[in-house]
């Protein structure tokens, strides 16, 4: 449970297992209505591109957003699981406050994962995605 009080929703672990086990390509996730769970709200299929991913975003609403995420670094592909805590600056402060406290409920299903946080699309931009991959592995 998150500072917040918010709690996961009984199918989020299996939905981001099944990421983890290249099953899906992206698990979009939210607050419920009631602001007490945090719930599945997309599954993207695998072989969905990044650009598809991205497009789920939504100015007007904060999302957490787990993809698998496969790139290029000195010509050898690789993948690395990508949570992120999308939070558009044009949001509600209150809808803010609780997607940036509630972040903590999500730890025990995304254990590996390296965390972003997004505020505009710019922050999703694939070099800049890239860069934050070296900079986590000290590449």
């Amino acid at each position: 449970m998150a500072m917040s009080g918010v709690t996961l929703a009984d199918n989020v672990a299996p939905r981001m297992n099944e990421l983890r086990l290249k099953k899906s390509q992206y698990v979009l996730l939210a607050i419920g209505d009631d602001g007490k769970q945090i719930i599945v709200k997309d599954v993207g299929e695998r072989g969905s591109t990044y650009e598809d991913f991205v497009a789920k975003m939504s100015e007007d609403e904060p999302v957490y957003a787990a993809f698998d995420f496969t790139y290029e670094i000195d010509g050898a592909k690789r993948d690395k699981l990508l949570l992120v805590q999308w939070i558009p600056d044009g949001v509600k402060p209150r809808s803010k406050m609780l997607y940036s406290s509630s972040r903590d409920a999500l730890h025990p299903v995304s254990e590996g994962y390296l965390p972003i946080q997004a505020n505009d699309k710019s922050d999703l931009e694939k070099d800049e995605v890239i860069r934050r991959i070296k900079a986590h592995r000290g590449a």
